[in-house]
């Protein structure tokens, strides 16, 4: 009786010990833009970064992606910059110089592939970091139960 009750508490152990496995996966998360979130908590680029840092490959992408990121803002800020001036230098009721927007608008619309390129690096990066975590958190187990000559056994092979 002794043994089944020990077998009975070892494995309801092992059975909490993998319900309580969750690994940190990062979220996608689509709004206006994407963002990235981990256990409900959304996630800077540059905590992003450090947490993928512990996956060289993860990590490679990731910088790629905020190399695109910051392209994406320069080009954002100058375009801005243009689209914006004409209209603060032009006299009180004068004409605004059309080709200084137009320019401005241009040079802003340069920013939407680097903007691409961000959110689809940064997935990337997430995947991978996300594919790393799933081969390391699950361990081929093999639980076995038999007979033996001293009666009925467990075995258990990590």
């Amino acid at each position: 009786m002794k043994k089944l009750l020990f077998s009975s508490i070892l494995l309801m152990s092992i059975t909490c010990v993998f319900a309580q496995s969750k690994y940190d996966t990062l979220e996608i998360r689509k709004y206006f833009d994407r963002r990235f979130h981990q256990n409900g908590k959304e996630l800077s680029t540059t905590e992003m970064t450090e947490i993928v840092k512990s996956n060289p490959e993860a990590y490679k992408e990731m910088q790629t992606a905020i190399g695109n990121k910051t392209g994406a803002l320069v080009f954002k800020i100058i375009g801005g910059v243009g689209i914006l001036v004409p209209f603060f230098i032009a006299p009180e009721g004068g004409k605004i110089n059309m080709a200084y927007v137009i320019a401005g608008a241009g040079v802003f619309l340069i920013s939407v592939p680097f903007s691409s390129a961000y959110v689809n690096h940064a997935k990337k990066a997430a995947d991978i970091y996300n594919e790393g975590l799933r081969h390391t958190t699950y361990k081929n187990i093999d639980l076995n139960f038999g007979f033996t000559e001293n009666g009925i056994s467990i075995k258990l092979r990590l």
